[in-house]
């Protein structure tokens, strides 16, 4: 196409389409807000709408494709946003520290429960909720912690008195009040950890050197729930129940 590379369909594939569909976002959001603070609109023609729209709904190769394609005179201004989500491009960041470092409050893999803290193991029938995997793994509830203005439930795995998992649970009623804190939830797991490896809809997961980290959205009778799970990469040396 004209004004693209050759080979600008590979660039989509290894592209982090999620990443793109953000960095757009953020862009015409950013556009918008300043041409209404000058008094004026921006519009865009209905082939780049449409092509945005379906895109952002569902942000994989084939709608890529069809968004650069269906709209051929924004096709170089956002194929940039395509190119620079590529490993190693402009909007791929690496992080400050890793699964080990990850801090939720004053908990963390790399380092003792916080003095003081009182634990309480979880009950026989809790543990048919939440089984054991691990030999020598005892699971407790923790006090809760402060993330992103928000106190979280949170639940601590061991194997032999070490921690090697945090779990940390936020229950919400709407989406008008999920939607602000699963963003800002987001973002400071992205400031921390960099990009995240994979994105799916209601999750985003930070492979790191010595763990992951988990953000995820599920859905609980009428409420949101927000998760945040920490797990130690030695879970790969640790023999199975």
């Amino acid at each position: 196409m004209k004004g693209l590379p050759w080979g600008w369909k590979r660039t989509i594939q290894r592209s982090n389409l999620f990443r793109a569909r953000r960095e757009l976002a953020e862009f015409l959001r950013f556009a918008n807000r300043d041409a209404e603070a000058q008094g004026g609109q921006i519009t865009y023609k209905t082939e780049f709408v449409d092509g945005w729209h379906a895109f952002a709904a569902n942000p994989c190769y084939e709608t890529a494709v069809s968004f650069i394609k269906g709209a051929p005179e924004y096709a170089p201004k956002v194929f940039v946003y395509f190119e620079s989500s590529c490993p190693g491009g402009p909007f791929i960041r690496r992080g400050l520290t890793s699964a080990m470092g990850f801090a939720l409050d004053n908990y963390r893999l790399d380092r003792p429960h916080p003095p003081g803290t009182t634990l309480r193991e979880l009950t026989h029938d809790e543990y048919r909720v939440f089984p054991r995997h691990f030999v020598g793994e005892a699971i407790y509830h923790a006090p809760p912690a402060e993330f992103v203005g928000h106190r979280w439930d949170v639940m601590i795995g061991m194997i032999n008195e070490r921690p090697y998992k945090l779990a940390a649970f936020l229950r919400m009623e709407g989406w008008e009040e999920a939607d602000p804190i699963i963003e800002a939830a987001f973002k400071r797991c992205d400031l921390q950890l960099g990009t995240p490896s994979e994105e799916r809809q209601g999750l985003y997961v930070w492979d790191t050197e010595d763990g992951n980290v988990i953000l995820q959205t599920t859905f609980i009778a009428d409420s949101i729930a927000l998760n945040i799970y920490v797990t130690s990469g030695e879970i790969r040396n640790m023999k199975t129940i």
